[in-house]
């Protein structure tokens, strides 16, 4: 990290991994034998558990390493932001446990997209427009279309020249902002770094990128493997002419380039009860 990143706040675009990740309790319930009379009466008491550790130790110190994110940005070292896409995605699960959750109280900004997919896509169902139309969606018999995440990245990814420069001629009429006039025009860069993913379900990961290079983020935060790997590759490459500017990074790693070195304590115990009157 550069002198200058480190007198400003550096910009973090939090892929959904990251927020949903946060999450690290679950309800639970517990009995507690109350004496009633001469009657023993089980009398229930809700509260929280840690969630179960993932089966990859290295992906749950990852996981683990979200509440010194949360620090951080409290802190006000770091602009964390995401986007629309990135929110349709938290969407498809459920609300947001607040107790122990790693990014509570943390300001995080709304960037734009590079087009926003509405503009392109019309339809009346919620449901279609947050659904990422991939292999689990049809497993599950999601009612897909044209409006799924998937397919219309897929059409950015394919779209031709001649169909980029109609699109700028309604631009007044598809409600453009200069901003995505700006990224249309840059639409090659996108469609680069599509072309070095075999599986249409990774689409998402290059449009995330290519909103974080758009908005000028210092970072992209995941916990996802392929898409750091690709770009290191990428940036070692002899004679490539595109240029990626923003650090694709995972929790560890992205604390190590941010000067900290232990992450802290996550706040929560494995296999212990928490009632709502021990948690904040």
């Amino acid at each position: 990290m550069t002198d200058s990143m480190n007198r400003a706040r550096v910009k973090v675009l939090l892929d959904n991994g990251i927020i949903s990740h946060a999450e690290f309790a679950e309800p639970a319930k517990k009995t507690n034998e109350v004496l009633w009379g001469s009657h023993k009466i089980l009398n229930p008491i809700l509260g929280f558990k840690r969630k179960p550790p993932h089966e990859n130790d290295e992906y749950q110190r990852q996981i683990n390493a979200i509440f010194t994110i949360g620090r951080l940005i409290r802190e006000g070292r770091i602009s964390a932001y995401t986007s629309n896409e990135i929110r349709f995605e938290s969407f498809r699960r459920s609300c947001i446990i607040k107790a122990f959750y790693a990014l509570k109280d943390c300001n995080i900004s709304k960037c734009p997209t590079p087009i926003e997919r509405s503009k392109c896509r019309k339809t009346i169902s919620f449901s279609e427009h947050v659904s990422k139309g991939g292999k689990k969606d049809r497993a599950k018999g999601v009612n897909l279309g044209s409006a799924n995440q998937i397919p219309f990245m897929k059409w950015l990814r394919d779209i031709e020249e001649s169909a980029v420069l109609r699109i700028l001629e309604h631009r007044e009429k598809l409600d453009l902002t200069e901003f995505e006039v700006e990224s249309l025009r840059m639409i090659e860069w996108y469609k680069f770094i599509c072309s070095r993913f075999r599986s249409l379900e990774n689409l998402p990961d290059a449009f995330h990128l290519w909103t974080a290079e758009r908005n000028h983020m210092n970072v992209f935060l995941t916990l996802e493997k392929k898409l750091p790997n690709l770009v290191k590759q990428i940036k070692e490459e002899k004679n490539n002419r595109l240029t990626i500017t923003t650090e694709v990074l995972q929790p560890i790693e992205f604390l190590c380039w941010m000067g900290v070195q232990e992450p802290d304590e996550v706040p929560i115990e494995y296999d212990k009860f928490y009632n709502y009157f021990e948690v904040d």
